[in-house]
């Protein structure tokens, strides 16, 4: 996905996550040949409607990448011109320090991996505390 994308997406992702209503928007992707059911299947696994549109966002950031223009094409159909306008008015810079693609990738995996070790090890003292290893 061309980077400017990838800026657009990231710079406004709590917006996104907080305004988006992606399940009016990502038949579109299915028609477009950019997506298939299972896609549904993951963002549908989310919790609340945040985390739904956060695995929605990701999935458009790996994708195909006409996935983003298509993305607009949809968000048009259903008049959502205040996300429009807020995507299409992001600066975009040639920063090479502000990760984007794979960089961003690693940076969600390493912070999934901590939070996994964090737990982890909390559940462990737990159970020490229990004396459940002894």
């Amino acid at each position: 996905m061309p980077n400017a994308y990838v800026q657009r997406i990231r710079k406004n992702w709590d917006f996104l996550k907080d305004n988006l209503e992606q399940d009016e928007v990502r038949d579109h992707l299915i028609v477009e040949a950019i997506w298939d059911i299972p896609n549904f299947d993951k963002i549908d696994a989310g919790k609340t409607s945040e985390e739904k549109n956060e695995i929605f966002l990701n999935l458009i950031l790996k994708s195909h990448p006409r996935a983003f223009e298509v993305f607009i094409e949809a968000l048009k159909k259903k008049s959502s011109t205040h996300i429009i306008e807020r995507l299409e008015n992001t600066t975009i810079t040639n920063d090479f320090s502000n990760p984007s693609g794979k960089h961003f990738y690693t940076y969600v995996f390493i912070k999934q991996v901590l939070y996994v070790i964090t737990l982890q090890i909390t559940l462990s003292q737990s159970f020490h505390n229990y004396k459940l290893f002894e």
